[in-house]
């Protein structure tokens, strides 16, 4: 759903793609090509920063796998912002060999997709 999302020039400027992968993760060099900001999941309960993301799109949190954006999104949609997380993270997006097996994993499992 996000790269049919990404496609459409109209939705392209109502999502923001927020990357927590840790900047020493060797992955991080792969990337979704479209507007998006990386931050240290340090740093994203900072007031300041919090002011930074818009309140009239959709925040898209990608990590790794999922399992810390998932961790990320509730929080996010808390405080009042529209945020989903990118089921199966970066594994899913740009498979490479080191996530092969966590794709295998997932591969048939009925996880919810809750928007």
């Amino acid at each position: 759903k996000l790269y049919q999302r990404l496609q459409d020039p109209a939705l392209i400027q109502d999502t923001m793609i927020i990357d927590i992968r840790a900047l020493d993760d060797p992955d991080t060099t792969i990337h979704i090509s479209s507007p998006h900001g990386h931050v240290n999941l340090g740093t994203l309960d900072e007031q300041q920063y919090l002011d930074t993301l818009p309140t009239d799109q959709l925040i898209v949190v990608v990590g790794a796998t999922g399992r810390k954006a998932g961790q990320v999104t509730p929080i996010l949609r808390m405080l009042g912002y529209d945020a989903v997380t990118l089921r199966s993270g970066m594994t899913a997006w740009a498979p490479v060999p080191d996530s092969q097996r966590v794709l295998d994993q997932i591969t048939g499992a009925d996880y919810p997709v809750v928007r």
